[in-house]
Parts: C-alpha cells; sequence; structure tokens
C-alpha cells in the first residue's frame, strides 16, 4: 500500500492539516525501519486520530448535520478498532514487511484512510461545508 498525499484529499475544511499530518504518519509507519518505530507511529495514529475525530464530530454537530450520530458512530469502531489492534499486537517481535503485525495495521490504514477519508468524509464535508457558508 502507498500513500501520498493529494490536494483532491482537502476539503478547504480546517480540518485538511490534520488528514495530512494522518496521512504523514500512516507513511511513516510504511516505512519504518524497527519494531520500536512501528508501535511508536501507531500509538501516535491512534491518538491523533482520536483527537482529530473529536474536532471532526464537534464541526459536524455546530452545523447540524444529520448523519452526524452515524458518522461519529464509524470514527468509534475506527478508534476502538485501532486500539484493539495496538493492544493485541503492542508487544508482537516482529515488524517485518508481511508479519501479521504489520498487514494488520496496514489493513486499519486503508480502511481509515480509503474507505472513511476518501468515502464517507466527503459526503459530510460537503454538508457541513453548505451548512456554515448558509450561516
Amino acid at each position: 500500500m502507498e500513500l501520498w498525499w493529494s490536494n483532491k484529499y482537502t476539503f478547504g475544511s480546517q480540518l485538511d492539516d490534520e488528514r495530512r499530518a494522518i496521512f504523514k504518519l500512516a507513511k511513516r509507519f510504511l516505512t519504518r525501519q524497527d519494531l520500536g518505530s512501528a508501535r511508536d507511529v501507531v500509538i501516535d495514529l491512534v491518538r491523533y486520530g482520536k483527537e482529530s475525530f473529536v474536532k471532526e464530530e464537534r464541526l459536524m454537530e455546530s452545523a447540524h448535520y444529520a448523519d452526524a450520530d452515524l458518522h461519529k458512530q464509524r470514527h468509534q469502531f475506527l478508534a476502538n478498532h485501532a486500539t484493539r489492534l495496538l493492544l493485541s499486537d503492542v508487544l508482537a517481535k516482529d515488524a517485518k514487511p508481511g508479519s501479521n503485525f504489520v498487514i494488520k495495521v496496514a489493513t486499519t490504514l486503508e480502511m481509515w484512510i480509503l474507505d472513511h477519508f476518501m468515502a464517507e468524509d466527503p459526503v459530510a464535508y460537503a454538508t457541513v461545508a453548505k451548512a456554515i457558508a448558509d450561516r
């Protein structure tokens, strides 16, 4: 899995910088050299992702986004999944390409970034941006 930031991932919102940072962390994980750095990046991704979700949810609530609760549930699923992964595999001894730990993290990143960022967030951001513009 390769990740390259593109301006097509921006929505002109205050969360674009956070999305860029998550991309950078994901890329750091995919290019890490040892287990210690892999764990550190996963810890940073989980922490930063949860913080970003809270900000995004506040923005949706302030815009009275109709599907805010559903979007929040998706965030909760992603955060719980990433946390369980971290807790279950943080003591993994193998972070080499193709290892179980790396495959699980890469799959989670794919679900989070490609599915959520690219498919679910654009719908929410378009609605939120319109609601803010209409104020």
